[in-house]
């Protein structure tokens, strides 16, 4: 299906698309659903050719092998077949298509809306030249979308926020930059917040939770995940903020303490993560190996105090020209 309009992302132009439609038939009814998958890897892991032998193979004989009252049910009969939610969701939409038909009832009714009309957005792509971008904003406001979102780039940002900002100052916009940025650009991100923006949406890397936590704490305007959100779980983990104290303090400790360690000559006598991350490279293949086991071993069974006792029984009862003449490396107790 060739496109009205070019659309312009941070990792290419769309021209034409290549689209994948489910027909569900059954009991007299014709359901449809459509497979939102690309024709290339590069928004998902997902494309359209991979959705169609992941369809054909796996999930449309499942289908057709059981009986099944709703959409509701479908998750549960895919649940074995990791990832392809695209896959998934077109035959799941076919499902609902039907079950709403079969009762007679808008789908929108069917899943429990109670509105009429909604309020509509519309996602505007990177375009020729500033000019056009306006004349583009100008045709669909006209046209009563509710909210704008601008694709962004670097290099297609703040220049285009503020032409947008100054012509409408109070429309509700927001941005969608299709992970083009990295976090030594947060400073710049940052700088958008002046702009008054709804969200900026999936600024970075698209499988990241953690950076993008990061980045929102130098932020007033909220960030939107997009491409790593694929279930419940994952946005509930995106929701989670890091404890303080683990906010770029160990990487420090570790190198602190080893090198007083070093020093001194003494064990170091930190905590039991401290140590063991301290003297990691100083370790053989074969030790590292069993810290893992050890630790497992340990977890649960003993408290922190207790397990430190044990590992430096042996290191208290020496005398301190005993410590001094042995080597630093032997001196310093490992886990």
């Amino acid at each position: 299906m060739p496109l009205a309009y070019p659309f312009e992302t941070s990792f290419g132009v769309t021209t034409a698309r290549r689209i994948l439609l489910v027909e569900l038939e059954a009991e007299g009814f014709s359901a449809w659903g459509e497979c939102v998958a690309g024709e290339h890897p590069y928004f998902s892991d997902e494309m359209v050719d991979t959705a169609w032998h992941i369809t054909e193979t796996e999930l449309a004989p499942r289908l057709l092998s059981q009986e099944i009252e709703s959409g509701r049910d479908c998750p549960a009969l895919f649940e074995q077949i990791r990832g392809h939610r695209m896959s998934k969701s077109a035959l799941e939409n076919a499902v609902w298509d039907l079950d709403a038909q079969r009762q007679g009832v808008s789908l929108a009714k069917l899943l429990g809306g109670t509105r009429e009309k909604i309020p509509s957005g519309v996602s505007i792509g990177i375009q020729p030249t500033p000019e056009k971008l306006m004349e583009k904003i100008e045709t669909e406001v006209a046209a009563g979308y509710q909210r704008i979102k601008l694709k962004c780039k670097h290099g297609w940002d703040v220049k285009i926020f503020e032409e947008v900002r100054k012509r409408w100052p109070d429309i509700l916009l927001s941005c969608d930059a299709n992970s083009a940025y990295r976090m030594e650009d947060a400073d710049h991100i940052a700088s958008w917040d002046q702009f008054n923006l709804l969200m900026i949406e999936q600024p970075m890397w698209y499988d990241d939770f953690y950076f993008h936590a990061q980045l929102q704490k130098r932020l007033k305007t909220a960030i939107c995940l997009d491409e790593c959100i694929r279930n419940r779980r994952d946005a509930q983990a995106a929701l989670q903020r890091p404890h303080p104290e683990h906010q770029g303090r160990p990487r420090r400790w570790f190198h602190r303490g080893h090198r007083r360690a070093r020093r001194s000559r003494k064990p170091w006598r930190s905590s039991l993560v401290r140590r063991n991350a301290g003297d990691r490279h100083r370790q053989s293949a074969q030790h590292r190996a069993v810290v893992p086991a050890q630790l497992q071993a340990a977890r649960g069974r003993l408290s922190l105090k207790a397990l430190l006792d044990r590992r430096h029984h042996r290191t208290r009862g020496h005398s301190k020209r005993h410590r001094r003449d042995r080597r630093p490396n032997q001196n310093r107790t490992r886990l």
